[in-house]
């Protein structure tokens, strides 16, 4: 039989202070546990290998009087990025979406289109990415590094 212990005396503060501690117990007790976890599972020949993929979002925006010159601003982000790239020596970069909006804000005087949109990119990996972001920037083009690592292999 597994006695609980009474806990009728936690009332207002006290019971607080009982969830804080638990909380924190529990958290102390999480923390050491995955501490311990990364201290084990890297060995050079374990076959553990922390994989790496590195991602940029290109986003450009901006009002043009004509309708069908979006198009070209949009081309001409993805070319300046890929065109960076190949300058920077990045290696093989692909784009893996294009995506725009464009939507006329009519005025009295004439209609204009304004429009946004993203370019995703692949890259090999990090090195050169803060220059390509810099490169971008200086042509009043936004870019957002997104790189999500994880391990694969025999991580134990």
């Amino acid at each position: 039989m597994v006695r609980v212990p009474d806990k009728s005396h936690l009332t207002g503060e006290n019971t607080m202070k009982y969830i804080s501690m638990m909380l924190c117990t529990t958290a102390f007790l999480f923390a050491a546990s995955s501490a311990a976890d990364a201290r084990t599972f890297s060995t050079p020949d374990s076959g553990c290998q922390m994989v790496e993929n590195v991602t940029m979002s290109v986003q450009f925006n901006g009002t043009e009087g004509d309708i069908r010159t979006v198009t070209k601003h949009v081309d001409d982000a993805e070319q300046k990025s890929l065109t960076y790239a190949k300058k920077l020596g990045i290696g093989e970069v692909t784009v893996t979406s294009r995506s725009y909006n464009i939507y006329p804000q009519n005025s009295n005087l004439a209609t204009t289109y304004q429009y946004n949109g993203t370019i995703g990119l692949k890259l090999p990996s990090t090195e050169k990415a803060a220059d390509l972001i810099e490169m971008l920037a200086k042509d009043k083009i936004q870019a957002q590094l997104n790189v999500n690592s994880y391990q694969q292999g025999n991580c134990q």
